[in-house]
Formats: structure tokens, C-alpha cells, sequence
């Protein structure tokens, strides 16, 4: 099996992507057919922000403030919507620094994942995966970020952190279990695809 680094990382995504398939894997049952970008739809974007630490890669995941306006209170993963003229990779290189406080210098851009359309907010977020050599200290901001945790990509990898998760409702959707903390929506379904991506490379 093999190790995974920024290279390897990197070559991978530039090959084919899975797409819907791996998107479908981790879709709440309601949302499976709603998930293809349209024209009207506002343009977002988000950065999986891969680091070394401890001879491992981890990524950050942000739990957001309860008074935004979109995705309160909500665990995901660092981004926003794109300012007019803004490419997807500048807009989520933007908002780590503004969230995160990462500097948008130290990170460099890997490749882009699938796009995916949320009919119920109106918005396709543009994936970008970004790698940084090293974080010296993250500085997250308290008006958009309540609390954060950075996720091992091993757990990521591992399908024992798959779990059927019951929602306040009481309906059921597919989530990721990391650090105890369930993911799942939107967020879970980007990360399905990277995780399809890189368990091709691994074998």
C-alpha cells in the first residue's frame, strides 16, 4: 500500500473523477437527486487543507457560528461564496486565511475535486485541495468559527468511520465519524469523492 504526499496527492487529482458516483455514496436519501451544479446557482468554494504532522497528513474542519447565515452551526470544511471576478481556488485560499487564519501564501493549490449543486441553498461549491508544508499555528476567527479540529486523512480512509447518523428530525443519512464528531451533508459527500481518489492510489 502505498504512502500518501503531496505528489502523489497531486498526480491523482489530475486523473478522472469519480463525480456523482462517489458523491451518491454519502448523499442523505432526499438530497440523491439534487446534486448537479446549475446556471443559476451562486458559485462557492471550499479547500480540504492537507498538512503534515507527526508523519501523518491531517485536515482542518470547521464547526460555524451559530448567527451566519448559511450552514449555522454546521461542521465543514473552510470556504465561501466567490466575490465577483474571483476564481474557486482564490475564493478558498481566501476564506482559510479569513476563517483560519492561514496565510493564502503558505498554501499551495493541489487540484480541484467535483463540483456539487445544493438545490436547498441555491449554491455549487467548487472543492479545492491545498497542501500546506507547515502550519505554525491556526488563528481561527470567532465571528465565523465556533470551533474547529483537524482530522487525520487515515480515518478518512478508514470505512469503520462511516456511520448511519440520526439527525434531530429523526431522519437517517450517511456521515463520517471523525474525532467523534459526525459529518455529513455536503461536506461528506466532498470528502467521498477525495476519499474514492485516494483509496485508487493506495492499492
Amino acid at each position: 500500500m502505498k504512502d500518501l504526499d503531496k505528489n502523489l496527492i497531486q498526480r491523482t487529482l489530475q486523473t478522472p473523477l469519480p463525480g456523482k458516483t462517489a458523491h451518491l455514496a454519502m448523499a442523505p436519501p432526499w438530497r440523491r437527486d439534487e446534486l448537479e451544479p446549475k446556471a443559476h446557482y451562486r458559485p462557492s468554494a471550499v479547500l480540504i487543507m492537507l498538512y503534515p504532522d507527526s508523519g501523518n497528513l491531517f485536515f482542518p474542519l470547521i464547526h460555524r457560528s451559530s448567527h451566519l447565515n448559511h450552514h449555522a452551526n454546521q461542521i465543514g470544511l473552510p470556504g465561501g461564496a466567490l466575490e465577483p471576478d474571483e476564481t474557486a481556488e482564490q475564493a478558498a485560499l481566501r476564506e482559510t486565511e479569513e476563517e483560519m487564519g492561514i496565510p493564502q501564501e503558505e498554501i499551495s493549490i493541489l487540484g480541484r475535486l467535483s463540483p456539487l449543486g445544493l438545490s436547498s441553498s441555491g449554491y455549487t461549491i467548487q472543492p479545492v485541495v491545498g497542501f500546506c508544508e507547515q502550519v505554525s499555528h491556526f488563528d481561527p476567527n470567532p465571528q465565523e468559527v465556533a470551533s474547529w479540529f483537524a482530522a487525520p486523512l487515515t480515518d478518512l480512509l478508514d470505512r469503520n468511520h462511516i456511520i448511519d447518523y440520526r439527525l434531530e428530525d429523526g431522519r437517517y443519512t450517511p456521515a463520517y465519524l471523525l474525532l467523534g464528531k459526525p459529518i455529513w451533508g455536503a461536506t461528506a459527500m466532498i470528502l467521498a469523492e477525495f476519499a474514492v481518489l485516494l483509496e485508487l492510489v493506495r492499492h
